[in-house]
């Protein structure tokens, strides 16, 4: 850092940021200017260092120097490079000791149309008021939008806990959550980008239901490869106490789809059915619930999907559980299976991915569980060999069943990029791992 004009900068040798600062009892105080610390001087060389050659470099005199904190690099729009999200003091990512499998850190990565979230973090809960993250200037949504997510890491005393995620207008991200000491998953938060918002086509509510937020209503987008997205957020007006609709998506004619979706809703274990015709059914809800649909996605029927490997007890229904890819690389789950054994299931593997679907990185997500006649939160794990667990308070019993519709991830690159200065042994470990020296 260069302490020039009264304020901490780069240092370049340049004539306005050339004082390098340092720190040390032996640093040289030159400069007129005011100090860029709250108290104390911290120059280290003469003004007019920048024609000397060495401005910058290393003095006999120092003691030690100033640093600028590293600046988070950003990419083009269009190649879908994953930046690491800016967080904010007190969260960090998750240590490789506190998870099994090898986690993505907390990133943003930007499609033709979406913006799409990563990685899991923790920290101490200060509040719904102090953000945890915040995205780039250009990633941000046009409305304050709320997400369901499930802890990143599970505990003893909260083996399976959610909290909603608000992403706001300012790019700032929060959570809600009960517990002092938080970790979240933001795996598959997706949203469209501004220029995209303004795509979606308005739905129209049936009675008992209302807008939650009137910049960000109920609407649907259909992209290029006949994959439907919903957005915005609906309020509950009075009670529902089985299958009320919400609302009919328009579906063009050459759209089809064969079977019913589940959709978790809202951490208060709310859930809508998704018929082949676009109707939307909330399967129960109390008034003032609210309903959030920035996760729900739905799936034409497709030749190109992939059959996913089921691991007994599990079996398949009739939703037969697949996987396929979208154009810009996401990869979509769908369909629903159920247990048909006894004990304790959460160690089980349920499928697995084919082996070109699989993602580098373990995803965290929450989705739609129950047994007959009882719908509720689970959250589903998916490890880097493919295969998807499920984690659950509910105590297991025959016939609970899994559906896997609105799982997304994947559509990204992650790149890195190293500058080694002098004598050096680097070592990278990873897939394609290289020894460089």
């Amino acid at each position: 850092a260069a302490n020039n004009g009264g304020s901490c900068q780069t240092c370049q040798a340049t004539r306005y940021q050339d004082q390098m600062a340092g720190v040390g009892r032996d640093c040289r105080s030159v400069s007129d200017d005011a100090s860029c610390l709250k108290s104390g001087r911290i120059d280290a060389v003469t003004r007019g260092d920048y024609l000397s050659g060495s401005a910058c470099a290393f003095k006999p005199w120092l003691s030690g120097v100033v640093c600028c904190r590293d600046q988070i690099p950003t990419a083009s729009r269009s190649d879908n490079l994953a930046m690491r999200l800016i967080l904010t003091s007190g969260w960090t990512e998750l240590d490789a000791d506190e998870v099994e499998e090898p986690g993505l850190h907390p990133v943003q990565f930007l499609t033709s149309h979406f913006v799409t979230l990563l990685g899991g973090l923790h920290g101490q809960n200060q509040g719904s008021s102090y953000p945890i993250a915040k995205l780039e200037s250009q990633n941000v949504p046009i409305a304050t939008l709320i997400f369901i997510a499930p802890t990143a890491v599970e505990d003893t005393v909260h083996p399976n806990h959610f909290l909603d995620v608000l992403i706001q207008p300012s790019g700032e991200i929060f959570v809600k959550s009960i517990l002092s000491f938080v970790s979240v998953s933001l795996d598959g938060i997706t949203f469209p980008t501004i220029s995209t918002r303004s795509l979606y086509k308005g739905i129209t509510l049936q009675s008992g239901f209302v807008q939650l937020n009137p910049m960000d209503p109920i609407a649907y987008f259909r992209g290029d490869d006949d994959i439907i997205r919903l957005t915005g957020a609906v309020k509950l007006v009075s009670d529902c106490s089985s299958m009320c609709l919400v609302f009919v998506c328009p579906l063009p004619n050459t759209w089809k789809r064969t079977h019913t979706a589940t959709f978790v809703v809202s951490t208060s274990q709310v859930h809508v059915n998704i018929h082949p015709d676009g109707s939307v059914f909330l399967v129960t809800g109390k008034q003032n619930d609210v309903l959030l649909f920035n996760r729900v996605i739905l799936l034409p029927a497709n030749e190109q999907s992939q059959i996913m490997t089921v691991f007994r007890p599990w079996t398949a229904t009739t939703y037969e559980p697949s996987c396929m890819r979208s154009q810009v690389g996401t990869i979509h789950l769908r369909g629903r299976v159920t247990f048909d054994g006894a004990g304790q299931f959460s160690t089980l593997p349920i499928v697995q991915l084919p082996l070109d679907y699989r993602p580098s990185f373990t995803i965290k997500q929450p989705i739609s569980c129950g047994t007959v006649g009882r719908t509720q939160l689970c959250s589903l794990v998916i490890n880097s060999e493919g295969k998807l667990f499920v984690n659950t308070e509910q105590i297991d019993e025959n016939g609970f069943w899994v559906s896997f519709d609105g799982v997304t991830f994947g559509g990204y690159t992650v790149k890195s990029e190293i500058s080694v200065l002098g004598n050096a042994a680097l070592e990278v470990t990873g897939s394609a791992a290289v020894n460089l020296s």
